[in-house]
């Protein structure tokens, strides 16, 4: 059985991985090199998609050798995966070769002998994952994100024996390993999806003989052991509530069952809380009547590199009858998605975020930036060195692929791009990040604040996001084919409806009294309800490529991390469709500064303001039927009443009394 297989190599070799913790790396550092190629019988490894070659054991008489990689076949078909394997060491004992510093640290031997068979060794491959996963806890490497499966159908394609074999894959998912029979794929995908599609839950319970249900049942006994053999002891099922605060219920891995089988409990007033304070708002229609059930995506499920002995995965809510939930924002965002892909439109996105870095205050102090730096100054790179390297390597860790990262203009303000996705994992992707900043610069002594304005004199913080419309197939829809330099007419309409329901659209982009501070002429921070190419006064920009195709995506200028990612993405779909399905006129670019033109020249052209504070953008979306309808009343009744509430308890406030409220939320 795999089951067996799986369990003696993964104790044969968290063995060998205590071997090397005791032997040290001393001893043979080099590379395996071409000059000692696998014998044709013995397969090569892949790691980190890449192919590296088998190394050989020799008689006698040579060091070690230190592979850089996740996978190295030894002669009996056994596999290590560690990002480093240090130290075949020469054979000393009769054709028996200790693993370890040098030998002579070592408590285990091997014996070369025979390849294992294909089965025996995938089972072994899975083992090291597994065994090695605490390592992305701990170090950070950048192939957490790898989804590694390997059916090695070429050697069927040749007849070999290992093709013959019974199958297996390794899916290797932020150093999360699992893995399957073939046969029981399907079964299995199915019960993963199971709490990550649009469908209701089953009432069946995870038991009995249905052979769907003993997959189930597998399944999640596997990730079960996977966290375990992590060491972490507690799963955060987390959430984003309305507010854009980002929750968690913590479950206890060995009670974990009660998790798989019925999520974890919320009470639905959990989704009226205002930023302010932890109770319900009045006029949200939700109170401390019903209940919803938070149901884990596994395929957002990784360890947090920055928590020791935790790990997360987000979560989707349903009713109590198993319903997916209205209010909640990945399943509205789920339902944009599809709306879109009914239309013949895939959105890919990327948050591009500004943040502060700040000395960590005592004894009530005023919060201060940890250096006095301006925008792309080398001397912030260097002063901030140490935080922003321990938070890139946790992003990498988590599956986030970093883009660009440069100073700001704010003193202790930094930006951090990363590459684009497809729309819910670009959502996903914004709450890891925000949550992995934060989490850093505490362990760094220095508290990171997103909050769109901070310092009165100082530049705010947006997070612009970056959109591009695709087809089903992945090509791109955004520049002309006619004309370079052009949008297309999908991306001129798409991009008309968001500036039609702009006013609208920021009560859910720009969320809170503090978002306006920002939202200032002359500041680059998209002030004016206008569009143009490479203008970053314009709220909506079309960056220009240095060659063809061009422009391949646009940006929108009006977003701030106080808005939750779902609610923006999802709104963002349904106001450019609107503009696709009513074939919306797009009006002339902008390629001038409008804050230079007098309000006469701006009037004679018809160049707006945005909204200038929540209450009017809030007016705006309470009149706005597409965005409404698209939020549906329940989401959009309680989403109303708490950012009015928001509005009316901090619409006073000075700026320091909002950075106050505010710094630890944000």
């Amino acid at each position: 059985m795999a089951s067996a297989a799986i369990t003696g190599a993964y104790q044969s070799n968290r063995g060998y991985g205590r071997d090397y913790n005791n032997g040290g790396s001393g001893g043979g550092h080099t590379r395996f090199s071409d000059r000692t190629p696998p014998p044709a019988h013995r397969p090569a490894s892949s790691s980190r998609g890449r192919t590296s070659p088998a190394p050989v054991f020799p008689a006698r008489g040579r060091g070690g050798y230190r592979a850089e990689g996740s996978g190295y076949s030894s002669g009996g078909g056994h596999q290590y995966a560690r990002g480093r394997v240090d130290q075949y060491p020469s054979s000393r004992e009769g054709g028996r070769g200790r693993y370890g510093g040098g030998g002579k640290h070592s408590r285990r031997s091997f014996s070369s002998s025979a390849p294992a068979p294909d089965y025996d060794r995938k089972a072994r491959a899975y083992e090291l994952s597994r065994a090695y996963a605490s390592e992305y806890e701990q170090g950070g490497q950048e192939r957490n994100d790898i989804v590694y499966r390997e059916h090695r159908t070429r050697h069927s394609d040749k007849g070999s024996a290992t093709g013959r074999q019974k199958e297996l894959f390794v899916t290797w998912r932020f150093g999360i390993a699992f893995a399957l029979s073939a046969e029981a794929t399907p079964r299995i995908t199915k019960a993963l999806q199971m709490t990550s599609s649009d469908q209701p839950l089953s009432s069946e319970p995870l038991s009995g003989e249905n052979p769907e249900d003993a997959a189930t049942i597998d399944t999640f006994q596997t990730i079960a052991r996977q966290l375990r053999s992590c060491n972490v002891k507690f799963l955060r099922v987390a959430w984003c509530d309305t507010a854009n605060v980002i929750r968690a219920k913590a479950a206890y891995v060995p009670r974990l069952e009660g998790v798989f089988k019925d999520g974890v409990a919320l009470c639905v007033g959990g989704q009226a809380l205002p930023v302010m304070y932890d109770a319900d708002t009045a006029g949200s229609g939700l109170g401390p009547v019903g209940g919803l059930r938070l149901m884990p995506d596994w395929d957002t499920l990784r360890i947090l590199p920055y928590a020791s002995g935790h790990a997360s995965v987000m979560s989707n809510m349903y009713t109590n009858e198993g319903q997916p939930s209205h209010l909640c924002p990945r399943n509205f965002l789920r339902r944009m998605i599809a709306e879109a892909s009914a239309s013949g439109v895939c959105l890919k996105a990327a948050f591009e975020n500004e943040f502060y870095l700040l000395k960590q205050p005592s004894n009530g102090a005023d919060l201060v930036p940890v250096d006095d730096t301006t925008y792309c100054m080398t001397y912030a790179m260097d002063i901030n060195h140490d935080v922003i390297t321990d938070i890139c390597h946790s992003l990498t860790a988590q599956g986030i692929v970093l883009e660009q990262y440069h100073a700001e203009s704010g003193n202790g303000q930094h930006e951090i791009s990363i590459v684009y996705s497809d729309a819910m994992k670009a959502a996903d992707q914004q709450i890891v990040f925000r949550e992995t900043v934060k989490a850093v610069a505490h362990k760094h002594q220095m508290v990171a604040c997103f909050l769109p304005k901070i310092f009165p004199n100082q530049a705010g913080s947006g997070t612009h996001i970056h959109l591009s419309l695709h087809t089903r197939d992945g090509t791109n829809l955004v520049p002309s084919e006619t004309e370079n330099g052009s949008l297309s007419p999908v991306a001129s309409h798409f991009v008309a409806g968001v500036l039609e329901h702009l006013p609208g659209l920021m009560a859910i982009t720009a969320p809170t009294p503090n978002s306006y501070r920002r939202l200032q002429p002359c500041t680059w921070s998209g002030a004016y309800k206008a569009w143009g190419y490479e203008n970053k006064e314009c709220a909506l920009r079309v960056p220009l490529n240095p060659r063809g195709p061009s422009p391949t995506h646009f940006e929108l200028k009006t977003n701030d991390a106080t808005a939750n990612p779902y609610f923006a993405l999802g709104a963002i779909l349904a106001a450019g469709l609107d503009g696709v399905h009513r074939k919306l006129p797009l009006s002339p670019p902008l390629q001038i500064d409008p804050g230079q033109l007098s309000d006469d020249e701006r009037f004679e052209r018809n160049i707006q303001r945005v909204p200038t504070c929540l209450e009017e953008s809030l007016g705006a979306l309470s009149s706005d039927m597409v965005l409404l309808e698209a939020l549906s009343p329940a989401l959009s009744q309680a989403y109303l009443a708490v950012k009015h509430a928001e509005w009316k308890a901090m619409n006073k406030l000075t700026l320091d009394e909002e950075v106050k409220l505010l710094v630890n939320r944000y």
